[in-house]
Protein backbone atom coordinates (compact mmCIF):
# COMPACT_ATOMS: atom_id res chain seq x y z
CA UNK A 1 0.00 0.00 0.00
CA UNK A 2 1.24 3.46 -0.87
CA UNK A 3 2.20 5.61 2.12
CA UNK A 4 1.04 8.96 0.77
CA UNK A 5 1.64 10.79 4.04
CA UNK A 6 5.30 9.74 4.11
CA UNK A 7 5.72 10.58 0.43
CA UNK A 8 4.26 14.04 0.92
CA UNK A 9 6.39 14.62 4.03
CA UNK A 10 9.53 13.65 2.11
CA UNK A 11 8.77 16.27 -0.54
CA UNK A 12 8.21 13.80 -3.39
CA UNK A 13 5.00 15.43 -4.60
CA UNK A 14 5.12 18.07 -7.29
CA UNK A 15 5.58 21.58 -5.89
CA UNK A 16 3.33 22.96 -8.62
CA UNK A 17 0.38 20.61 -8.10
CA UNK A 18 1.01 18.90 -4.74
CA UNK A 19 0.45 15.56 -6.47
CA UNK A 20 2.31 12.69 -8.13
CA UNK A 21 2.74 12.23 -11.86
CA UNK A 22 4.91 15.12 -12.95
CA UNK A 23 5.14 16.48 -16.49
CA UNK A 24 8.36 15.15 -17.96
CA UNK A 25 8.50 15.65 -21.72
CA UNK A 26 8.17 11.91 -22.27
CA UNK A 27 6.20 12.23 -25.48
CA UNK A 28 3.27 10.20 -26.77
CA UNK A 29 2.32 6.60 -27.54
CA UNK A 30 -0.49 4.71 -29.25
CA UNK A 31 -3.24 3.20 -27.09
CA UNK A 32 -6.02 0.83 -28.21
CA UNK A 33 -9.49 2.31 -28.27
CA UNK A 34 -11.26 -0.88 -27.11
CA UNK A 35 -10.21 -2.65 -23.88
CA UNK A 36 -12.09 -5.25 -21.83
CA UNK A 37 -11.64 -8.18 -19.41
CA UNK A 38 -11.66 -11.83 -20.43
CA UNK A 39 -11.20 -14.06 -17.39
CA UNK A 40 -7.84 -13.27 -15.72
CA UNK A 41 -6.66 -11.16 -18.67
CA UNK A 42 -6.92 -7.66 -20.02
CA UNK A 43 -7.81 -7.88 -23.73
CA UNK A 44 -7.73 -5.26 -26.47
CA UNK A 45 -8.33 -4.92 -30.20
CA UNK A 46 -5.11 -4.44 -32.21
CA UNK A 47 -4.94 -2.00 -35.09
CA UNK A 48 -8.13 -0.30 -36.16
CA UNK A 49 -9.27 2.51 -33.91
CA UNK A 50 -6.43 3.79 -31.72
CA UNK A 51 -5.70 6.88 -29.66
CA UNK A 52 -2.59 8.98 -29.17
CA UNK A 53 -1.87 9.37 -25.43
CA UNK A 54 0.54 11.85 -23.85
CA UNK A 55 2.16 11.62 -20.41
CA UNK A 56 0.64 14.19 -18.11
CA UNK A 57 -0.40 14.87 -14.54
CA UNK A 58 -2.27 12.00 -12.90
CA UNK A 59 -0.65 9.10 -14.76
CA UNK A 60 1.61 7.93 -11.91
CA UNK A 61 -0.94 8.73 -9.23
CA UNK A 62 -3.56 6.57 -10.93
CA UNK A 63 -1.18 3.70 -11.64
CA UNK A 64 0.04 3.45 -8.04
CA UNK A 65 -3.51 2.92 -6.84
CA UNK A 66 -4.04 -0.17 -9.03
CA UNK A 67 -2.11 -2.50 -6.71
CA UNK A 68 -5.12 -2.94 -4.43
CA UNK A 69 -8.04 -2.07 -6.70
CA UNK A 70 -10.57 -4.21 -8.55
CA UNK A 71 -10.26 -5.37 -12.16
CA UNK A 72 -12.64 -2.66 -13.30
CA UNK A 73 -10.18 0.02 -12.15
CA UNK A 74 -7.44 -1.49 -14.31
CA UNK A 75 -9.79 -1.43 -17.31
CA UNK A 76 -10.62 2.24 -16.69
CA UNK A 77 -6.93 3.07 -16.45
CA UNK A 78 -6.13 1.14 -19.66
CA UNK A 79 -8.95 2.86 -21.53
CA UNK A 80 -7.44 6.23 -20.60
CA UNK A 81 -3.70 5.54 -20.74
CA UNK A 82 -3.19 2.36 -22.78
CA UNK A 83 -1.81 -1.11 -22.02
CA UNK A 84 1.51 -2.37 -20.62
CA UNK A 85 2.01 -4.85 -23.50
CA UNK A 86 3.44 -7.64 -21.34
CA UNK A 87 5.30 -10.03 -23.62
CA UNK A 88 4.25 -13.67 -23.52
CA UNK A 89 7.79 -15.09 -23.58
CA UNK A 90 9.40 -13.20 -20.69
CA UNK A 91 6.49 -11.70 -18.71
CA UNK A 92 8.15 -8.29 -19.17
CA UNK A 93 6.89 -5.20 -21.01
CA UNK A 94 7.45 -5.66 -24.75
CA UNK A 95 9.61 -2.52 -24.72
CA UNK A 96 12.44 -4.52 -23.09
CA UNK A 97 13.31 -5.68 -26.62
CA UNK A 98 12.78 -2.57 -28.78
CA UNK A 99 12.09 -2.92 -32.48
CA UNK A 100 15.09 -0.72 -33.27
CA UNK A 101 17.34 -3.63 -32.23
CA UNK A 102 16.33 -5.34 -35.47
CA UNK A 103 17.47 -2.30 -37.45
CA UNK A 104 20.86 -2.51 -35.76
CA UNK A 105 21.01 -6.19 -36.74
CA UNK A 106 19.98 -5.28 -40.30
CA UNK A 107 16.97 -7.56 -40.14
CA UNK A 108 13.49 -6.76 -41.41
CA UNK A 109 11.79 -9.40 -39.33
CA UNK A 110 12.64 -11.24 -36.18
CA UNK A 111 11.41 -12.68 -32.88
CA UNK A 112 10.00 -9.49 -31.40
CA UNK A 113 8.54 -9.70 -27.91
CA UNK A 114 4.79 -9.33 -28.12
CA UNK A 115 1.75 -9.76 -25.91
CA UNK A 116 0.18 -13.20 -25.67
CA UNK A 117 -2.25 -13.86 -28.52
CA UNK A 118 -3.81 -17.33 -28.64
CA UNK A 119 -4.77 -18.59 -32.10
CA UNK A 120 -7.88 -16.78 -33.25
CA UNK A 121 -7.95 -14.57 -30.19
CA UNK A 122 -7.15 -10.96 -29.33
CA UNK A 123 -3.88 -9.86 -27.69
CA UNK A 124 -3.99 -10.06 -23.92
CA UNK A 125 -1.97 -9.68 -20.75
CA UNK A 126 -2.62 -10.92 -17.19
CA UNK A 127 -4.28 -8.54 -14.76
CA UNK A 128 -1.92 -9.92 -12.12
CA UNK A 129 0.98 -8.37 -14.03
CA UNK A 130 -0.66 -4.96 -13.67
CA UNK A 131 -0.99 -5.38 -9.92
CA UNK A 132 2.56 -6.67 -9.67
CA UNK A 133 4.06 -3.65 -11.41
CA UNK A 134 1.80 -1.26 -9.49
CA UNK A 135 3.01 -2.91 -6.28
CA UNK A 136 6.62 -2.46 -7.41
CA UNK A 137 6.00 1.22 -8.20
CA UNK A 138 4.41 1.77 -4.77
CA UNK A 139 7.38 0.04 -3.12
CA UNK A 140 9.79 2.34 -4.95
CA UNK A 141 7.89 5.40 -3.75
CA UNK A 142 7.61 4.15 -0.16
CA UNK A 143 11.32 3.33 0.02
CA UNK A 144 12.28 6.66 -1.55
CA UNK A 145 10.13 8.48 1.01
CA UNK A 146 12.32 7.06 3.77
CA UNK A 147 15.63 7.45 1.99
CA UNK A 148 14.80 10.98 0.85
CA UNK A 149 13.99 12.53 4.22
CA UNK A 150 16.07 15.40 5.59
CA UNK A 151 17.33 12.73 8.00
CA UNK A 152 17.28 9.60 5.79
CA UNK A 153 16.24 6.25 7.21
CA UNK A 154 16.85 2.76 5.84
CA UNK A 155 13.72 1.01 4.60
CA UNK A 156 12.78 -2.34 6.19
CA UNK A 157 13.18 -5.53 4.10
CA UNK A 158 9.39 -5.92 3.82
CA UNK A 159 9.28 -2.86 1.54
CA UNK A 160 12.04 -4.25 -0.68
CA UNK A 161 10.68 -7.74 -1.27
CA UNK A 162 8.37 -6.75 -4.20
CA UNK A 163 11.48 -5.47 -6.02
CA UNK A 164 13.70 -8.55 -5.72
CA UNK A 165 13.41 -9.50 -9.41
CA UNK A 166 14.42 -5.97 -10.42
CA UNK A 167 17.67 -6.01 -8.47
CA UNK A 168 21.14 -7.47 -8.98
CA UNK A 169 22.26 -10.91 -7.83
CA UNK A 170 22.00 -11.21 -4.07
CA UNK A 171 19.54 -8.33 -3.97
CA UNK A 172 17.65 -9.46 -0.86
CA UNK A 173 20.92 -10.12 0.94
CA UNK A 174 21.96 -6.59 0.03
CA UNK A 175 18.92 -5.21 1.82
CA UNK A 176 19.23 -7.20 5.01
CA UNK A 177 22.98 -7.70 4.80
CA UNK A 178 24.23 -4.47 3.34
CA UNK A 179 27.08 -5.84 1.24
CA UNK A 180 25.02 -8.02 -1.15
CA UNK A 181 26.84 -11.13 0.10
CA UNK A 182 24.50 -13.72 1.67
CA UNK A 183 27.29 -15.20 3.81
CA UNK A 184 27.82 -11.93 5.70
CA UNK A 185 24.43 -10.69 6.85
CA UNK A 186 23.87 -7.56 8.88
CA UNK A 187 20.77 -6.20 10.55
CA UNK A 188 19.95 -3.64 7.89
CA UNK A 189 21.76 -2.04 4.98
CA UNK A 190 23.00 1.52 5.43
CA UNK A 191 21.14 4.45 3.90
CA UNK A 192 23.87 4.93 1.28
CA UNK A 193 23.73 1.26 0.26
CA UNK A 194 19.94 1.35 -0.03
CA UNK A 195 20.04 4.55 -2.07
CA UNK A 196 22.37 2.85 -4.55
CA UNK A 197 20.11 -0.18 -4.73
CA UNK A 198 17.02 1.95 -5.29
CA UNK A 199 18.83 3.82 -8.06
CA UNK A 200 19.59 0.43 -9.64
CA UNK A 201 15.89 -0.53 -9.44
CA UNK A 202 14.65 2.73 -10.97
CA UNK A 203 17.25 2.48 -13.73
CA UNK A 204 16.10 -1.07 -14.44
CA UNK A 205 12.51 0.16 -14.84
CA UNK A 206 13.73 2.82 -17.29
CA UNK A 207 15.71 0.20 -19.21
CA UNK A 208 12.73 -2.14 -19.49
CA UNK A 209 10.60 0.80 -20.62
CA UNK A 210 13.15 1.74 -23.29
CA UNK A 211 13.38 5.29 -21.93
CA UNK A 212 15.87 7.19 -24.07
CA UNK A 213 16.39 10.62 -25.55
CA UNK A 214 14.29 11.23 -28.67
CA UNK A 215 14.60 14.27 -30.92
CA UNK A 216 11.29 15.33 -32.47
CA UNK A 217 10.33 18.19 -34.75
CA UNK A 218 6.62 18.92 -34.72
CA UNK A 219 6.42 22.63 -35.43
CA UNK A 220 9.13 23.32 -32.82
CA UNK A 221 12.24 21.11 -32.43
CA UNK A 222 12.49 19.56 -28.98
CA UNK A 223 13.73 16.54 -27.02
CA UNK A 224 11.47 13.86 -25.59
CA UNK A 225 12.15 10.85 -23.40
CA UNK A 226 11.16 7.35 -24.39
CA UNK A 227 10.11 5.61 -27.57
CA UNK A 228 6.36 5.61 -27.13
CA UNK A 229 5.05 3.18 -24.51
CA UNK A 230 3.10 3.38 -21.27
CA UNK A 231 5.60 1.41 -19.17
CA UNK A 232 8.40 3.83 -20.03
CA UNK A 233 6.22 6.85 -19.27
CA UNK A 234 5.44 5.45 -15.81
CA UNK A 235 9.15 4.82 -15.25
CA UNK A 236 10.17 8.34 -16.20
CA UNK A 237 7.59 9.82 -13.83
CA UNK A 238 8.73 7.44 -11.09
CA UNK A 239 12.33 8.59 -11.55
CA UNK A 240 11.38 12.26 -11.38
CA UNK A 241 9.18 11.72 -8.33
CA UNK A 242 11.98 9.87 -6.50
CA UNK A 243 14.39 12.66 -7.50
CA UNK A 244 11.84 15.24 -6.26
CA UNK A 245 12.02 17.10 -9.57
CA UNK A 246 9.46 18.28 -12.09
CA UNK A 247 11.42 17.54 -15.26
CA UNK A 248 14.65 17.66 -17.22
CA UNK A 249 16.54 20.61 -18.68
CA UNK A 250 19.54 21.06 -20.97
CA UNK A 251 22.50 23.03 -19.66
CA UNK A 252 23.22 26.12 -21.75
CA UNK A 253 26.94 25.75 -20.99
CA UNK A 254 27.77 22.08 -21.66
CA UNK A 255 24.62 20.96 -23.53
CA UNK A 256 24.00 17.97 -21.23
CA UNK A 257 20.73 16.96 -19.55
CA UNK A 258 20.29 17.64 -15.85
CA UNK A 259 17.46 17.73 -13.30
CA UNK A 260 16.85 21.37 -12.28
CA UNK A 261 16.20 22.22 -8.65
CA UNK A 262 13.61 24.81 -9.59
CA UNK A 263 11.72 26.02 -12.64
CA UNK A 264 13.56 28.71 -14.60
CA UNK A 265 11.81 31.88 -15.62
CA UNK A 266 11.34 32.15 -19.40
CA UNK A 267 14.42 33.61 -21.04
CA UNK A 268 16.78 32.92 -18.16
CA UNK A 269 19.82 30.65 -18.74
CA UNK A 270 19.78 27.02 -17.59
CA UNK A 271 22.98 25.78 -15.99
CA UNK A 272 23.68 22.36 -14.53
CA UNK A 273 25.33 22.07 -11.09
CA UNK A 274 28.77 21.06 -12.43
CA UNK A 275 31.44 23.47 -11.08
CA UNK A 276 32.91 24.01 -14.56
CA UNK A 277 29.59 25.27 -15.91
CA UNK A 278 29.04 27.56 -12.94
CA UNK A 279 32.57 28.95 -13.24
CA UNK A 280 32.21 29.52 -16.98
CA UNK A 281 28.91 31.30 -16.45
CA UNK A 282 30.41 33.48 -13.72
CA UNK A 283 33.35 34.44 -15.98
CA UNK A 284 30.99 35.27 -18.84
CA UNK A 285 28.84 37.40 -16.55
CA UNK A 286 31.93 39.19 -15.23
CA UNK A 287 33.08 39.93 -18.78
CA UNK A 288 29.62 41.22 -19.72
CA UNK A 289 29.53 43.59 -16.77
CA UNK A 290 33.07 44.78 -17.52
CA UNK A 291 32.15 45.58 -21.14
CA UNK A 292 29.01 47.36 -19.99
CA UNK A 293 31.04 49.45 -17.51
CA UNK A 294 33.60 50.33 -20.20
CA UNK A 295 30.90 51.42 -22.60
CA UNK A 296 29.36 53.56 -19.87
CA UNK A 297 32.72 55.19 -19.14
CA UNK A 298 33.28 56.21 -22.79
CA UNK A 299 29.83 57.71 -23.32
Amino acid sequence: MLDREAISYAGMTSPTTDGLGRPDGYGSWIAPAAVHIDGPDLVWTPGGATRVVTARQGLLDSFLDLASQADASIVRFAKKWGVLEICDQHALPASHFPRRYLRWLDEDQGPLCESRRPLGSLPREPLDAWRDYATKAAAIMNIAARLGKSKPQSAPPSLWFPLTDFGPAGFVAGIVGGDIIPEHPRQLATVTEQQRLLAFVVDEWLRLGDVQVQFTWDGIPHFDLGDGNLFGAIGSQLALAVAKRDGLAICDECGEFFIPRRQNKPGTPRRCPKPACRDLAAKREWARRKRAAERGATE
